[in-house]
């Protein structure tokens, strides 16, 4: 699929979800869940090579579908962001899976250099955009 028509499909989708703010750029597009305690998705797609945001987690792909599967996922309460901080300042993000009744790690992205001396604190970050991925493909 070329990111036109991804982006295209998504916006379909989303484009008067109340829920939701769309921004697309050239090759990227930004869904900005509207709820407190939400995340930002982003989503940047190329022929050869995809990527997708979760606030400071992120992820590369060779294709867009899988992207585009990362990205609806990242939308609904099935995923979780957990976000570690010191001070008021973000150094690790964790993404989450729900299975069951069980959150699981899946995967994180952190920075080298954190200022440690600091108080730590986690918050954790959900979209509730669209249904579970076990209850229909999220952007199919």
């Amino acid at each position: 699929m070329l990111p036109d028509a991804a982006f295209a499909k998504i916006g379909d989708r989303l484009r008067d979800d109340p829920r939701v703010e769309l921004t697309q750029a050239a090759n990227a597009l930004t869904i900005v869940p509207r709820a407190p305690n939400s995340f930002a998705v982003t989503l940047q797609l190329a022929r050869d090579r995809s990527a997708v945001y979760f606030d400071g987690w992120h992820e590369e792909f060779d294709a867009v579908e899988p992207a585009l599967e990362c990205a609806g996922y990242g939308l609904t309460r099935g995923c979780r962001l957990r976000v570690d901080s010191r001070g008021t300042t973000p150094y690790r993000w964790t993404l989450e899976m729900r299975c069951g009744s069980e959150w699981t790690a899946d995967s994180a992205t952190g920075l080298l250099l954190a200022p440690w001396w600091r108080r730590r604190t986690t918050r954790y970050l959900y979209n509730d955009v669209l249904p579970d991925r076990d209850a229909e493909p999220a952007l199919d």
